[in-house]
């Protein structure tokens, strides 16, 4: 019988289902203990999934991780898409000028093969979001509340820097406490006469 109100006899058994309940996901990669897909627990935050994957190695470079967020992934993929045109005509009108064809100073090549990039380093890129995951573990910021599909990638410490640009031999080196950029600029070959030496900028690991 379906009437609850009976009294329950000896040999009866009872039946409750459970609510439906979406299966919710994050990613975390690189230097974890276990790295890999999990189930995210309600109110889960960044730093107990970190803890939840066994911890950092000790070859972990929290400066370089990342963080993507799949549901900003698809406006900024509008964005960047947008902005490449945008700079492809710029850099085309610049090149017909007068004067200005097949110029070293010109060179657009390889400036349009850096924007031209794929597919696949495009979807790499978006989404991400800037925070301070040492920080966050530390407990001196907010924690991070994460949502379905979240990625957090932790690099291994990297050990080169790359010289690239106008120098006479663009190549990566190890790196040293000791160095500076004079160092790796020597070491690169020193910079072309071509080069614009007030515009020379370096690149964090964290970007």
């Amino acid at each position: 019988s379906d009437d609850l109100s009976e009294l329950i006899s000896p040999g009866d058994r009872g039946l409750i289902k459970s609510a439906k309940k979406e299966l919710r996901t994050v990613k975390i990669e690189g230097e974890v203990f276990f790295p890999g897909l999990y189930y995210l627990e309600e109110g889960e935050t960044l730093s107990t999934l970190i803890q939840r994957s066994g911890g950092l190695t000790n070859r972990a470079f929290l400066p370089a991780a990342y963080f993507q967020r799949e549901s900003l992934k698809e406006a900024q993929l509008q964005r960047l898409k947008a902005a490449k045109k945008s700079l492809q005509q710029e850099l085309l009108f610049q090149s017909t000028r007068a004067g200005d064809v097949g110029s070293e100073e010109t060179n657009i090549n390889g400036v349009l093969q850096l924007i031209n990039m794929s597919d696949e380093d495009e979807e790499e890129l978006a989404g991400r979001l800037v925070l301070n995951i040492k920080e966050m573990i530390d407990g001196i910021s907010d924690d991070l509340i994460l949502k379905h599909n979240d990625r957090l990638v932790i690099p291994t410490r990297p050990q080169s820097v790359s010289v690239i640009g106008e120098v006479y031999v663009p190549t990566s080196h190890i790196f040293s406490n000791n160095s500076n950029l004079d160092n790796y600029l020597a070491l690169s070959g020193g910079i072309k006469p071509s080069a614009e030496s007030e515009a020379i900028y370096i690149i964090k690991a964290d970007g």
